[in-house]
């Protein structure tokens, strides 16, 4: 991502979500109040493209039509959100005390969990001008005594080293971490050196809910290079096959999967520390 330059794809997706939830007719409903905690952080942004206007024309019947068009990569955001929130949920349901948002952008888990859950620790993590952005939303609708946001950009510092600065984070408690969006911007040693620092930064029990592109070359050349051009590129990728065999090559293994369906390009797993 470009320095100094909020994430356009966090902002898109925070359209998506405010779009998906003012709908009746989607295939899976979204957690109670994703889509208007996504509306006012986007609002507090005060992004181009992203402001009240747009929102109001993607709203209307004529923006209905365009989603309509292109039902399935809203669809599939929803459900990857839905998937993380049942992830974390399950989590928080068997013990964990910490939640860990890595690459957190304008997703509402925290804000809406965190007040739920008061004796859980929240901690998100994101690019400095993605998360000053999303911090003035946050401080608008009201921050959660236990939820903490880390401006750090993770291509640049170690996710331990930015863990340890933080302060109150504990590497022995049962952690979920959510990877929303993020393993299709890493390498697959960048991918490599996220998981092992995982790994060693929270305790037994823990696990980490991720989303991962299906297949990278199957995009084409001109849909590589916009993303290359925006700053945002696509570098590695899974398909449902290969990924039980490269998560256990990195010291965890799957224990959930979401199910192979046509026409999305990304699909949405829990894995644990193999330990």
């Amino acid at each position: 991502m470009r320095t100094g330059r909020v994430s356009k794809t966090a902002l898109k997706l925070a359209l998506i979500i405010t779009i998906v939830a003012d709908r009746e007719d989607w295939d899976e409903p979204l957690p109670d109040g994703a889509g208007a905690l996504s509306e006012r952080l986007l609002l507090a942004a005060d992004q181009p493209m992203y402001r009240a206007g747009t929102i109001r024309f993607m709203k209307s019947w004529l923006g209905r039509l365009s989603t309509n068009a292109s039902r399935t990569p809203y669809c599939g955001a929803a459900r990857r959100r839905c998937f993380m929130d049942r992830a974390v949920l399950d989590a928080l349901e068997h013990g964990a005390t910490q939640v860990l948002v890595l690459g957190a952008g304008f997703a509402t888990l925290g804000l809406r969990l965190a007040p739920r859950f008061p004796h859980v620790r929240f901690f998100e993590v994101d690019h400095p001008a993605t998360s000053a952005a999303k911090r003035r939303g946050i401080d608008a609708v009201g921050r959660p005594a236990n939820l903490r946001q880390i401006a750090a950009d993770l291509g640049e510092s170690r996710l331990r080293d930015v863990l340890d600065l933080a302060g109150g984070w504990d590497p022995q408690a049962r952690t979920a971490v959510v990877a929303e969006g993020l393993l299709m911007y890493l390498t697959p040693d960048q991918t490599a050196d996220l998981f092992a620092q995982l790994a060693a930064s929270i305790g037994p029990g823990s696990c980490v809910a991720f989303s991962h592109l299906l297949d990278l070359a199957s995009h084409g050349a001109v849909t590589l290079w916009a993303l290359r051009t925006f700053g945002e590129p696509w570098l590695s990728s899974w398909t449902h096959q290969e990924l039980p065999a490269a998560i256990a090559a990195l010291g965890w293994r799957v224990v959930d999967q979401s199910p192979e369906q046509t026409g999305l390009f990304e699909a949405f797993a829990v894995a644990e520390v193999d330990r």
